[in-house]
């Protein structure tokens, strides 16, 4: 549950439960979220429980919640809670100081809990995050035991996400690019998965991780799987009024399997057709330094990266204040502003893939 007098309007979406009467759906932003990030509302099992608890602590109590009911009102719950969004940097995935406690090395045991961190790769900016197993298996069960899809929603580039996915929960869909870009899983022992040769993710070993669920059966939590864009969304981002289709070229090379000789070329910024990189370019006219490396659908301004002179302080607080061309939007994550078209951004994001997952059988 989250304290909705720190949230932006947008950012959390609750439809009623059996289990909490005010929440079904629940995505959380933690750009727009005060610090103490996530809360308990009064529910049948926890009346009066208000006290500040980080999200992991709130998926375990979801868990638990789950647990205690009785077999039919346990039933009712699976069937009405049916999503959970999360963003990943500060809700998931954390960046603690080193004097934290964890070491340079890619895992830490704690051995007392069984709670193992786990580091990821550095990221483009060089920050490197960690990740507890008690996460990954929390997250593991809302999808596995009581049927809840799990979104991943990041403002990250592609690329990044690409790098990361190993060592994230495992999902039902995973969006880059502040959801400009949607993938889900595939699992390589389909149809779907027949013939597959793009990406492959290896998914990390964490404490309760198992690849074999005791019968002999291999189940999900560890076995490699392949990634598929959703096209329908893509095309929508394609169009000349939104990011055009240039910002894609290049792009995909990892994503699809190609092999070195038949790499596409990244199409420079300048050379992109579409409303939202003829955009970038008047910044870039201005004396912007604009970032988008890695992203087809939207571009980055960091005010660390404008040293160039010709850009004060005062230009980069009126970004995000700025009218823009009709069709694009923008919005600020990590101390950075973010552009993009006005059909994207994580909350049209989601609301799409609610409507397409709930028509799935």
């Amino acid at each position: 549950a989250t304290d909705p007098s720190s949230i932006a309007p947008s950012v959390v979406t609750r439809t009623p439960s059996p289990l909490h009467p005010s929440a079904d759906v629940l995505a959380t932003d933690p750009s727009s979220i005060a610090p103490s990030v996530v809360t308990r509302t009064p529910s049948p099992l926890h009346p009066a429980d208000s006290n500040g608890v980080l999200l992991e602590d709130a998926l375990d109590m979801a868990v638990d919640d789950l647990r205690a009911l009785n077999d039919e009102t346990k039933k009712k719950s699976m069937s009405s809670i049916r999503f959970l969004f999360s963003d990943i940097d500060g809700t998931l995935v954390h960046y603690p100081d080193e004097q934290e406690g964890v070491n340079g090395n890619n895992m830490e045991k704690d051995e007392a809990s069984r709670n193992t961190i786990i580091r990821l790769p550095p990221s483009s900016t060089g920050l490197q995050g960690i990740i507890s197993s008690r996460t990954l298996a929390l997250c593991r069960d809302l999808r596995q035991k009581y049927g809840v899809k799990v979104v991943l929603v990041s403002g990250a580039r592609t690329s990044t996400l690409l790098t990361r996915l190993a060592f994230l929960p495992k999902a039902d869909a995973y969006a880059s690019e502040g959801g400009g870009r949607i993938f889900y899983p595939v699992d390589l022992n389909s149809m779907e998965g027949d013939g597959y040769n793009g990406f492959v993710v290896h998914p990390v070993k964490y404490d309760g991780a198992s690849d074999d669920d005791g019968d002999g059966q291999k189940n999900n939590d560890l076995t490699p799987f392949g990634l598929r864009e959703d096209m329908t969304w893509r095309t929508k981002m394609e169009e000349t009024d939104a990011a055009g289709k240039d910002g894609y070229r290049g792009m995909d090379n990892e994503i699809r399997g190609i092999s070195d000789d038949k790499k596409e070329a990244v199409v420079p910024v300048p050379e992109r057709e579409g409303k939202l990189w003829e955009f970038a370019q008047t910044l870039l006219d201005r004396g912007f330094v604009i970032d988008s490396k890695g992203y087809s659908a939207c571009f980055r301004v960091n005010r660390k990266h404008q040293t160039n002179g010709r850009i004060t302080n005062e230009d980069f607080d009126s970004l995000s204040k700025m009218d823009l061309p009709i069709g694009l939007a923008s919005s600020t994550n990590l101390g950075c502003v973010d552009f993009y078209p006005e059909d994207s951004g994580k909350k049209n994001c989601c609301s799409y893939l609610v409507k397409s997952m709930q028509s799935e059988p």
